[in-house]
């Protein structure tokens, strides 16, 4: 918040953090049974209370169980971008030292689950177009979506089904600016100063479930070993880790990304990123071994979790 604090008076700040807060507040942990649907209403109220100019001027639609997208539509509309963000949010696990669903300040930081994903940019997008607004900024030439996701956290189908909406209606989007970086430091190599950085890892969201039965049944200890489920899938996993489905390459806006950082870098990081073109084999090899820095070249892909048989057969 001290950042903030060099732009907006000490009122509008609060009022920022009242408004984050609210939105922090709720458990919207999305439940397929609508269980939780009580406290996603919750929040929809919030949106519409904190942002009522964007509420009564846009044309709000709604996808699924609960998927919004903010419309507004320009006068002479010449391009047409999409802020997308999502407001459902992971459970929180027993590594919290508070109440995660109830938010603290602590050191000048705003703590709780959904605050960094993604109920912040999401906020920021809303108070943004919402001042524009308010202050009469001529948005005309704009056709303005607002959109998000109710379900993103279980690869749900809300945005999917929004997707669907616009390539029936022809929508096409000139920008899409969607859950990303962040102002940071120490993101870039050689390079201390704060970035605003531009995500482009996350391109697409696929999930396959993979299976293994043995042929034959009987005493586990009889079991030949090259048909034992576990070690087949075992081989399979690190087949598909060590093979090269996806090609690694700099896409334009991570080289644009480095090029910009490069000739603010120390030596010899300085050195190396100004000549790209050249040095560009080495530099994927390192980045490889980075997770983070591996999904700007290419397309993760992880096994998260392994299910099997419910007793021990010696």
């Amino acid at each position: 918040m001290n950042e903030m604090r060099k732009n907006v008076s000490e009122e509008k700040l609060n009022e920022y953090v009242k408004t984050l807060r609210k939105m922090l507040d709720l458990k919207t942990v999305f439940k397929e049974d609508g269980s939780n649907d009580g406290e996603f209403k919750k929040f929809n109220d919030v949106i519409a209370s904190s942002f009522p100019t964007i509420h009564e001027r846009c044309e709000k639609l709604v996808f699924g169980s609960g998927c919004f997208v903010y419309v507004l539509k320009g006068k002479k509309a010449k391009k047409t971008i999409m802020l997308m963000s999502h407001h459902d949010v992971v459970d929180a696990t027993d590594g919290w030292d508070s109440d995660a669903f109830k938010s603290e300040i602590r050191n000048d930081a705003i703590y709780a689950r959904g605050s960094i994903d993604t109920k912040t940019p999401l906020f920021a997008e809303l108070q943004a177009v919402e001042e524009l607004l308010d202050e009469g900024y001529n948005l005309d030439n704009l056709d303005i979506y607002i959109g998000s996701s109710n379900n993103e956290e279980v690869c749900g189908d809300g945005m999917v089904k929004a997707v669907e909406y616009f390539k029936k209606e022809k929508i096409h989007f000139d920008v899409v600016l969607d859950e990303g970086g962040a102002i940071t430091s120490g993101m870039m190599p050689g390079y201390d100063g704060k970035s605003a950085m531009v995500a482009v890892h996350e391109k697409s969201r696929h999930i396959f479930k993979c299976s293994a039965s043995l042929s034959s049944k009987g005493h586990g200890g009889l079991s030949p070993n090259d048909d034992n489920c576990l070690d087949r899938l075992a081989v399979f996993i690190n087949e598909v880790n060590n093979s090269k489905i996806y090609a690694d390459k700099f896409y334009p806006e991570v080289k644009a990304t480095f090029k910009t950082h490069a000739p603010k870098m120390k030596m010899p990081m300085k050195f190396l990123f100004n000549n790209l073109e050249i040095f560009s084999p080495i530099i994927k090899k390192v980045m490889k071994n980075i997770p983070p820095a591996k999904a700007m070249l290419s397309t993760s892909i992880t096994f998260t979790t392994i299910k099997g048989g419910d007793y021990n057969n010696p």
